[in-house]
């Protein structure tokens, strides 16, 4: 039988750990202060600490957002992988990227009028749209996606959104696919220092009610559980990403056994 449950445990998927560039579980915040599993990269927010899908998450209440210095983020293959429990209906960023300066800004991800919303800069997406005879048909930077009809309210989701050169843009929620195109498969934007956690200005501009007021950008609900890594996934590994049990569920399954024991395991 113990054979038997350790041969299980070796057997259950998980992204290589050289692949995970950072990830933060938010169980630690004091006075507004965080960093990741390493204390390589820390934050600051005036969000507050509820409980999350495992130990403690972030509760923005859509004036409030975390900023993470982070000047490394991949730009050729990355995932990006949250949870959250938000309300779809409510326009919201919940991610992004911006450079010193604030002046500019990638790897969006948020709701805008029910639908998911992505977008990722590179300077071939620019070129298109900048041609004479651009006529709105050419690939374009933006992705909005429908959100699965399943999605409940007041329940965590996980969201990713993986980049492989080659293979394009995916997007997934709780390990299902809602949005793959090839045209967009790398981010021209090596410039960024931080990120933006509960917050999209994307969002913000598509709220816009007065010039330069972009407060609509702000995500209103909880995020858990933020990781970086260095590579594009297959919808496989996402999965294995989505073996995070619920707490109604419990964790006494093996893949929550082994999430458990890779998490005191884990330097990162």
């Amino acid at each position: 039988m113990r054979k038997t449950l350790i041969t299980a445990l070796m057997l259950t998927p998980f992204v290589a750990q050289a692949e995970l560039v950072a990830r933060w579980d938010f169980d630690s915040v004091n006075d507004g202060v965080f960093s990741d599993r390493t204390n390589t990269y820390s934050g600051s927010t005036d969000a507050t600490s509820v409980d999350g899908i495992l130990g403690d998450a972030l509760y923005f209440d859509g004036t409030q957002l975390a900023t993470i210095t982070f000047p490394y983020f991949p730009t050729g293959d990355f995932t990006v992988s949250f949870w959250a429990d938000i309300d779809v209906t409510i326009d919201q960023g919940l991610f992004s990227l911006e450079n010193d300066t604030g002046t500019s800004h990638d790897r969006h991800i948020g709701v805008i009028d029910s639908d998911g919303y992505a977008r990722v800069w590179n300077r071939e997406s620019v070129q298109t749209m900048s041609k004479p005879d651009y006529e709105g048909d050419e690939p374009i930077q933006e992705t909005y996606f429908t959100i699965p009809d399943d999605y409940s309210d007041k329940q965590w989701h996980q969201w990713v959104m993986t980049v492989e050169k080659g293979v394009g843009t995916s997007i997934y929620i709780d390990g299902h696919l809602v949005s793959q195109r090839t045209d967009i498969d790398y981010s021209g934007f090596d410039w960024s220092e931080n990120i933006l956690l509960g917050y999209s200005i994307d969002v913000g501009r598509h709220n816009q009610e007065a010039e330069g007021d972009f407060s609509g950008g702000f995500a209103l609900g909880a995020i858990d559980e933020l990781a970086i890594y260095d590579t594009g996934m297959t919808q496989a590994e996402v999965m294995a990403l989505n073996d995070v049990p619920s707490p109604l569920v419990g964790l006494f399954s093996l893949t929550g056994i082994a999430l458990l024991l890779s998490r005191k395991g884990r330097p990162a």
